[in-house]
């Protein structure tokens, strides 16, 4: 079965709009309000129907999970101070899908900036425009990263503010030719 008609069904079934944005799309970008219980269990039906390569993730920030070895990292590259691990220490990076990753095989990745690059950048709030577009270009260099070395489909979750088409990261994802589906699900 396609990937279109897949989340055409889920779609219907858990109330989410969706576009199609090029020909032959193999990632769907959900767009979801962060910790909600009944987006979680919408994205996990997907996760379970598509089956995916990765689960790329912004509340995963800057770690990433590989089930084979079982354990979540920091992301090769990232810079961090203890600002961010005070930021993080309560927090589990996305345990939500570390079980469907075991079960199904799929990594999970972060996509977000930490908030070390962001004062780097001299960027202090996460939600300035200016913090918003930075942690968003981000967020399409490492959904572009990995879509171009997928042979599976990709499932890339963001708050809803991300996915709206006039963000810089559909912006970016258009601009680099990237077939994907935007889903959100109506307030």
């Amino acid at each position: 079965m396609s990937l279109v008609n897949e989340v055409n069904k889920w779609a219907r079934e858990f109330g989410y709009r969706y576009l199609i944005i090029g020909e032959t799309p193999s990632l769907v970008l959900i767009g979801e309000k962060h910790n909600r219980e009944d987006h979680i269990s919408a994205q996990s039906d997907l996760v379970r129907r598509l089956r995916p390569e990765g689960v790329l993730h912004e509340i995963a920030g800057v770690h990433e999970y590989n089930p084979n070895e079982k354990e979540w990292k920091l992301i090769k590259g990232v810079r961090i101070d203890r600002v961010d691990l005070e930021f993080h220490k309560n927090e589990d990076p996305q345990k939500d899908f570390q079980a469907l990753a075991d079960e199904i095989g799929f990594y999970i990745k972060g996509i977000d900036l930490s908030l070390t690059e962001l004062d780097l950048l001299g960027i202090k709030s996460q939600v300035s425009r200016a913090g918003i577009e930075s942690r968003e270009r981000r967020m399409a260099d490492r959904i572009i990263e990995s879509y171009q070395q997928a042979t599976k489909p990709l499932i890339a979750i963001v708050g809803k503010y991300h996915a709206k088409l006039k963000s810089t990261l559909n912006k970016t994802l258009s601009d680099n030719s990237i077939d994907y589906i935007i889903a959100t699900k109506p307030d």
